[in-house]
Formats: structure tokens, C-alpha cells, sequence
């Protein structure tokens, strides 16, 4: 049985939380102090592929404050 769109959304925004989680995990550690990683958005859209550059701590104190990483821009409501 297929599901709609809409309750794909959320199982989509944890799948690119994992991805993002372990971008971080294996990330040069020179790389993403300096310049940063490139992370995906996880607002969960069907179509979003937008990139989010983030310094390690940055992303760090995303993940602290249980916050997701999002587009300039994105919907965070859905996540």
C-alpha cells in the first residue's frame, strides 16, 4: 500500500537527519572547522534538495537544541 505524500514527509526529514548525522560523524575535522560542511535540508519536502552550509559547531548546537537543519526559507512546522 503506498502512502500519501504528506505522511512521507516526516519519515523523510528523520531519514536526512541520519544522513546529516553522519555527514558530521565522518567529516574532516580541519574541513569542518574552517569551512564548513555541506548538510542536507530536513524540512522534508518531496522536492527539496537544498544544501546547508554549517560549520561543525554550528551544527552541533543544532542538534543540542533539538533543532532541525533547514533552507533559508523552508517550512520547519512539518519537522
Amino acid at each position: 500500500m503506498d502512502r500519501p505524500p504528506e505522511s512521507r514527509e516526516p519519515l523523510r526529514s528523520e531519514l536526512l537527519r541520519e544522513v546529516n548525522d553522519r555527514i558530521r560523524e565522518v567529516g574532516e575535522p580541519s574541513q569542518a572547522a574552517e569551512e564548513g560542511l555541506e548538510f542536507l535540508c530536513e524540512c522534508g519536502g518531496p522536492g527539496c534538495v537544498e544544501m546547508v552550509m554549517l560549520s561543525a559547531s554550528e551544527y552541533d548546537g543544532i542538534r543540542l537544541a533539538t533543532r532541525s537543519v533547514l533552507a533559508v526559507g523552508h517550512d520547519h512546522a512539518r519537522v
